[in-house]
């Protein structure tokens, strides 16, 4: 009688996906540029803000001018409904905000990793040099580089401010 894990090792043994190792390493190396989109949308907190500004002061301007040729209960109403989905569009920003920072330390524990192993093509200057001004902004915060999801939120965001001001780019404009 087989035992069920040499029965699924039969099963499944002719499943083995085959790997490009070409692929793999030119996939790799254009890792870098795959992470641009998670720091190019950093300030979603000020449009919310500047939403909200926008939302109160319409509501404000609307309900002066509701003399007589608006209706002021469908004003009000809409009024209403405007500062309730506003409300939570800032709440949904501060939501994505924090993912967003998830999502940064997350890709760049990816990346710290996948670099051990493979070359990165980085357009952030020498390679080596970002990643030993990474290393010791990690260290000037007590926390591993491998282990920057670990810190608080708060931390976490002026970890990745002090690597945003400290770094420049060889191609960086600002």
């Amino acid at each position: 009688m087989k035992k069920l894990k040499d029965l699924l090792i039969e099963v499944f043994e002719d499943e083995q996906p085959k790997i490009n190792k070409k692929e793999v390493i030119e996939g790799v190396a254009q890792y870098g540029i795959i992470g641009k989109g998670l720091y190019a949308s950093s300030n979603i907190l000020d449009v919310a803000e500047q939403l909200v500004k926008i939302a109160e002061s319409a509501h404000s301007h609307i309900l002066s001018e509701t003399d007589e040729w608006f209706d002021k209960v469908s004003v009000s109403r809409n009024m209403k409904s405007l500062k309730s989905t506003v409300q939570e569009f800032k709440k949904t920003a501060k939501e994505y905000n924090t993912l967003g920072q998830r999502l940064q330390d997350l890709y760049e524990n990816v990346g710290f990793t996948l670099n051990k192993y493979y070359d990165i093509n980085e357009e952030t200057g020498d390679k080596e040099e970002y990643q030993a001004f990474f290393r010791k902004t990690a260290e000037e915060f007590g926390v591993d580089p491998e282990k920057i999801d670990e810190l608080p939120d708060d931390k976490k965001k002026e970890f990745y401010d002090a690597i945003d001001s400290g770094w420049k780019a060889d191609k960086e404009t600002d």
